[in-house]
């Protein structure tokens, strides 16, 4: 099996780690037995020098116990020492001297040791025998041995021990230190090490990558340079010796000319099979190939727009380039690679026509940046706001600000452009020469592939006309067309409003609801036209003798109504309807024509006749009936 480059390099990069971290474990093992080896010298010497002394006392005390110290010799060297060991504080944490005799095959301890056992371990045996496992250095001691032994001491820990016999005491005696002390240091510096090391391989392996990488990359690219250009996706590509023969095709040629394989190519002379006949059929001669150039002057030559055919007999736009082989200094032929640009003609076309579209669409369009810098505006922005292109490019459409709307709409339009990508709604804005208007503008985010913001894209209409008509339609639903005055659906609405404040300050209002006298005669004699005037001149009679805060209201045909509000006094209900009926009795002077008319009118007051308004006017209606039967230009009470 070929094993890559790149395989070569993360085999290298094992290979160095485990080298690293060998070199790690044998160095540490190394230390670690040069550190048992010198506690073993340090053990060895310590323990016989205690031996040694043991014996010069023991001697001392064989001769000269018996006037200086009560009891025997041994008696008298074994208090000696015990008194030394008291105030031995032993080497580190679990170092001691252990001293010993035999008894009957057992092993007694004669100091008091400085170690007990650990939790986790077996409980000792309270009698060590000889043979033991147990207090191993110590047997060994007690058998008349010397020397050193990696073995389990009086507790079964594992110790490093050195043993040493008193030969004039028969005593044993043992310097020791547990292996776990002695190890401890290094099974740190085993984890920080492997820690380390391994942390130095990682860092190690991503520069070795980082810098072996691009050289790898670069070699494998100019050991496969050939095939990724013959099978580039989407650049069809040949060669062409001197002579115009075909010396290889890639797949995309092969695919893009409608052949099955390179083989129907190779050989044969590209001109006759792509090159033949211009657009319109016509012959292209062989010897006016723009191709030429390359092989003749030794230049790159390039065509932005070719007639080439397929094997099918069908033709399309191609764009190429063809570069020259330069072998020894002489040129041996050409390399040609070619697309097919339908699409991007198409393309082409679809941007013009979009850009027609764009500049003669009746609708304002602007477009901004991801700064929302405007970058573009069309023809119908200038006639909607009166900046020209050059007055918006590379500004903020806040040049267009109303000043009509606070700051939590323009919150509200980019959390929706942030969070949805659109946003449209009614909007005011401000024209060039001042005047505020209002449009419907819809915006939309345009992102990258990415979905990264580049553009917004706004298109806006002016509603001015349409908000005129709407607002004329919202008049004319709560007022009468004829006489410009509130119709019934206003009046009922500000009566519920009067009675409202009515009942809350305990005050009057009043209804006066009036049927003009010798109307019908008016419209039969003079036409419905005079009529409508003297409907007209009515209402404006009216309204010229109510109160500021009162109401007039044609509530249809010849009826009319008059909210009075806020009556302190009775007699001002009276004081008005007199003038009312008064005013309207004044004769009119319409097309020429004296016209005289009058009116009959009921009146109900609240709370007294009624504290809702269906039944204020209901009653208002009964005396107005009431009135138009005791005679003309009469007005009656409920109250």
């Amino acid at each position: 099996m070929r094993i890559t480059l790149k395989q070569s390099t993360h085999l290298l990069t094992a290979i160095l780690a485990l080298v690293t971290l060998g070199v790690i474990a044998v160095t540490i093992y190394e230390l670690y037995t040069a550190a048992i080896e010198e506690q073993r010298a340090r053990l060895t010497e310590s323990v016989q020098s205690q031996a040694r002394l043991m014996e010069a006392v023991a001697r001392f005390d064989s001769v000269y116990s018996q006037t200086d110290v009560a009891g025997s010799a041994e008696q008298a060297t074994l208090t000696q020492i015990r008194e030394a060991h008291a105030q031995y504080q032993g080497a580190g944490i679990t170092g001691e001297f252990t001293l010993a005799k035999l008894d009957n095959h057992i092993v007694r301890f004669l100091l008091r040791h400085r170690n007990t056992p650990r939790a986790s371990d077996p409980v000792p045996p309270k009698e060590i025998r000889m043979g033991s496992s147990y207090a191993e250095p110590m047997q060994l001691a007690l058998s008349g041995k010397s020397g050193t032994v990696i073995a389990r001491d009086y507790r079964g820990a594992l110790v490093l021990a050195a043993y040493e016999p008193v030969a004039v005491l028969s005593y044993g005696v043992v310097a020791k230190v547990d292996m776990a002390e002695i190890r401890a240091p290094f099974v740190r510096a085993a984890v920080v090490s492997a820690l380390a090391g391994t942390l130095f391989i990682v860092i190690g392996a991503i520069g070795f990558h980082f810098v072996t990488q691009p050289l790898i990359r670069r070699l494998e690219e100019s050991e496969e340079s050939m095939r990724l250009l013959l099978e580039s996706n989407g650049e069809a590509i040949y060669g062409v010796d001197t002579k115009g023969f075909c010396t290889f095709a890639n797949p995309a040629c092969v695919t893009l000319l409608g052949y099955d394989s390179a083989d129907e190519l190779v050989g044969r002379r590209m001109h006759e099979l792509i090159h033949h006949s211009t657009k319109d059929g016509a012959v292209y001669p062989l010897e006016e190939p723009q191709i030429l150039p390359a092989f003749k002057e030794e230049r790159e030559v390039h065509i932005d727009h070719e007639v080439l055919w397929r094997k099918d007999g069908t033709s399309f736009p191609g764009e190429y380039s063809s570069f020259p082989i330069i072998r020894t200094g002489h040129c041996t032929g050409a390399v040609v690679s070619f697309t097919d640009i339908t699409e991007r003609l198409e393309h082409k076309e679809s941007q013009r026509l979009a850009a027609t579209v764009f500049e003669n669409v009746a609708d304002g369009l602007m477009i901004t940046d991801a700064n929302a810098n405007i970058v573009s505006v069309n023809r119908a922005f200038t006639e909607i706001t009166g900046y020209t292109h050059c007055e918006a490019h590379g500004k903020n459409p806040r040049l267009l600000k109303s000043g009509r709307h606070k700051t939590a709409f323009y919150n509200g339009l980019w959390q929706a452009l942030n969070e949805e990508g659109s946003w449209k709604n009614e909007i005011w804005n401000r024209r060039k020469n001042g005047e505020i208007f209002p449009m419907w503008e819809a915006i939309s985010a345009v992102q990258d592939s990415d979905g990264q913001v580049t553009h917004y894209v706004a298109v806006f209409s002016d509603i001015s006309g349409f908000k005129k008509s709407e607002e004329r339609l919202q008049y004319l639903a709560h007022h009468d067309p004829l006489t410009d005055l509130p119709n019934r659906l206003l009046f009922n609405a500000r009566c519920a409003l009067s009675m409202q404040n009515a009942a809350r300050k305990k005050s009057r209002l009043g209804i006066l609801f009036m049927d003009l006298d010798r109307f019908k005669p008016v419209n039969d004699l003079y036409g419905h036209e005079c009529g409508d005037e003297v409907l007209k001149m009515v209402g404006a009679r009216l309204v010229s003798q109510i109160r500021k805060g009162d109401s007039v209201c044609r509530m249809g045909g010849d009826e009319f109504a008059v909210l009075l509000t806020d009556i302190k006094h009775p007699e001002i209900i009276d004081k008005l309807a007199r003038n009312l009926v008064c005013s309207i009795s004044q004769p009119m002077q319409i097309a020429g024509k004296t016209i005289s008319i009058s009116c009959s009118m009921g009146i109900s007051v609240y709370p007294q006749d009624g504290e809702d308004m269906d039944t204020l006017l209901s009653k208002a209606d009964s005396a107005m009936y009431n009135a138009k039967r005791s005679g003309e230009s009469a007005f009656i009470s409920t109250s």
